[in-house]
């Protein structure tokens, strides 16, 4: 069976257009807001010196950083993903139920569905992350590989 991208756009914008105003009451304070919030409230994460490059001290330093300014605000972003998702299985609730129900129904039924779908949602997560490092690492090591070797012929 052959997807028709267009199809598939065309019936996604069709599903919008019917069901805009129940989808912008579950997708303001459930998608947008929770990003907002971060955005605002939430500073963002220590950056490294580029001043300092390469100095084992100055990466140790900005390590602890790192690592103090996700204790202390590790939990807002928990919290605002935990409220996305809870959008989402809404929204899912909403299209995917066959009884067509309404906005109550769907966040009561999302709620009890919750922690399955936060579990579903971190065991899809870590393969994708694992994956992405080892796509990362060799991009990493071969610039310095390459450094290596320039040092060595001079």
């Amino acid at each position: 069976m052959k997807i028709d991208f267009t199809g598939v756009l065309k019936d996604a914008w069709a599903l919008f257009k019917r069901d805009r105003d129940l989808l912008l009451r579950i997708a303001g304070p459930f998608l947008f807001l929770p990003a907002f919030a971060l955005a605002l409230v939430v500073p963002d994460p220590p950056l490294p010196d580029a001043a300092t490059r390469g100095d084992e001290a100055q990466a140790l330093v900005w390590a602890q950083a790192v690592t103090d300014w996700a204790g202390a605000n590790g939990g807002w972003y928990c919290l605002a993903y935990a409220l996305s998702f809870f959008g989402m299985a809404a929204v899912y609730t909403l299209y995917l139920d066959r009884d067509r129900v309404d906005i109550g129904t769907a966040l009561r039924r999302s709620a009890t569905l919750l922690p399955r779908y936060l579990l579903a949602m971190i065991l899809v997560s870590l393969p994708a992350g694992a994956g992405l490092l080892l796509y990362a690492i060799p991009g990493h090591h071969r610039p310095t590989e390459n450094v290596e070797t320039g040092d060595r012929i001079e």
